[in-house]
């Protein structure tokens, strides 16, 4: 039953070192899946950190895109109305150019004119006449008086005085203040021109670098098109990461869950295989409590049964010597070995010292007895060197007087008997057993069981008919006890009982 016990804990620990394996798996996973689901939420907020600096970045570049836009339609607004305003303005230079043609055209005829006119008087006055110059003219006539001194042609003079009249004179003269005024205001538009020119030169230079402002501009918004297309196929991939993430987190979690169930009933099943196991070391603890005490009541019992079997050895000593003191030839009675024969034997018969009881404690002169030794062994055992006997005083005599039985009577009544041994202070038999119970298989637990006990208690109690001398003699060697079936003692011990 031990050995079953025994071997229902060792598989018992078997379990529970199995479920400890199982849930040290099991938190190697759960610390794994826990490890994993924080890495995953790492990357995830780091994705999502990500993706809103992306769409950050996105709302930048389209406040940038329409401010650009807004920049680029203001540009061509403006462009626009430059071009309309350079048309306009090459509209008013065309003009411009027409009427310089046409004030050239006048000025070149009036000139003509007036070189004619002028040639006509220098002719006129070479001839000494008067044609009306005297109130009219006087600077004209002024600036060719050294001419008219130089030409002296009379038959000219007189011929152009003749085809020029004062009228012509006078519309030549308004001619020439026309045309000062017509210089002067061509002066003012050749400068008007020139200004022009040069804000057509400006606003072309303008409209170029509003052209090539606008050509960057352009450049940069198909750029930030390209970008944005970038940056929402980048948010498209970030987001099916995420998704995944997100599947491979729930996945992770429901793993999790699993793993907690799991862990949760190992947990329950180590909680009931330990209280089983506690439940199982307390019975093995009883067991070994009851195995202890049943060891124990064995022991008083093998006790009390060799206590009994000396007292009937003694006994039979005693009848022995009774038979020996009356003559068997005398009389020729059959004695009833159930009935008692003479009065020692009714009193041995009548005695009310129970055989079961046990034989009182034994006091040694030189140390003191353990209970134990008293409670084992009796009050009748010491310790030899070479071999143990307990023996009695004396050897019975050959004719067993009144006073002797009467002695004897009184010594068996006596609470306390003394032992003599031949040495006194050496140790008792059950220190030797306890020497010799190495060779047997004994718990280290329990006390400790004499065999040679058990065996001498065995050997008196059931020794075959054959050999029922050894019980008459008065001495009973323990060490030859081979022949009776039993196991020789470990020492060979050697034990003289006397009655």
């Amino acid at each position: 039953m031990r050995e079953c016990l025994e071997c229902d804990i060792a598989s018992e620990r078997k379990h529970a070192a199995l479920a400890n394996e199982k849930a040290a798996e099991s938190r190697r996973l759960l610390d794994d899946a826990e490890r994993s689901h924080s890495h995953t939420m790492s990357e995830l907020s780091s994705t999502r950190k990500m993706l809103e600096r992306l769409e950050k970045d996105l709302n930048d570049e389209r406040h940038i895109h329409e401010e650009t836009v807004l920049g680029f339609k203001k540009a061509s607004d403006a462009a626009v109305r430059l071009k309309v305003e350079l048309q306009s303005a090459h509209e008013e230079i065309k003009k411009l150019q027409l009427e310089k043609n046409n004030f050239e055209l006048e000025n070149t005829t009036l000139s003509f004119m007036i070189e004619e006119i002028e040639k006509t008087r220098k002719e006129g006055s070479a001839g000494g006449g008067s044609g009306g110059w005297s109130d009219f003219g006087d600077d004209i006539i002024g600036e060719f008086d050294d001419k008219e001194r130089a030409t002296a042609s009379s038959t000219v003079t007189t011929h152009v005085t003749s085809l020029i009249n004062a009228t012509d004179v006078r519309e030549a003269a308004k001619l020439r203040a026309q045309l000062k005024k017509a210089e002067q205001e061509f002066d003012s538009m050749k400068i008007a021109l020139n200004n022009e020119t040069e804000d057509r030169r400006r606003l072309e230079a303008k409209s170029l670098t509003l052209e090539n402002e606008l050509e960057r501009k352009r450049r940069e918004v198909e750029e930030r098109e390209r970008d944005r297309s970038r940056a929402d196929e980048r948010c498209n991939e970030l987001l099916a990461i995420m998704k995944d993430n997100n599947a491979k987190l729930r996945e992770i979690e429901m793993l999790r869950d699993k793993l907690g169930d799991e862990v949760a009933t190992l947990k329950n099943q180590l909680a009931s295989t330990v209280e089983d196991k506690l439940r199982k070391e307390e019975k093995i603890v009883e067991l070994e409590a009851d195995l202890k005490r049943m060891r124990n009541e064995h022991l008083k019992l093998e006790t009390r049964r060799f206590n009994e079997v000396m007292e009937l050895k003694r006994k039979m000593d005693a009848l022995q010597a009774n038979q020996k003191v009356q003559p068997l030839s005398s009389t020729g009675q059959i004695y009833d070995l159930n009935k008692p024969a003479n009065p020692l034997e009714r009193d041995i018969a009548c005695s009310p010292v129970s055989l079961w009881e046990e034989p009182p404690r034994s006091m040694s002169g030189h140390r003191p007895v353990s209970p134990d030794d008293s409670f084992l062994f009796g009050n009748y055992m010491n310790q030899k060197k070479g071999s143990v006997r307990i023996r009695r005083s004396g050897n019975i005599p050959s004719d067993n007087t009144p006073s002797d039985v009467e002695k004897r009577k009184e010594r068996k009544e006596s609470v306390h008997r003394r032992v003599r041994s031949r040495s006194n202070g050496r140790q008792l038999w059950n220190d030797r057993l306890e020497d010799s119970s190495r060779y047997l298989p004994m718990e280290p637990t329990f006390p400790t069981i004499s065999h040679a006990e058990s065996d001498t208690s065995e050997l008196l109690t059931s020794i075959p008919p054959d050999n029922a001398r050894a019980l008459i003699d008065n001495k009973f060697d323990l060490s030859h006890v081979g022949f009776l079936g039993f196991t020789t003692p470990p020492c060979g011990f050697h034990v003289d009982v006397a009655p």
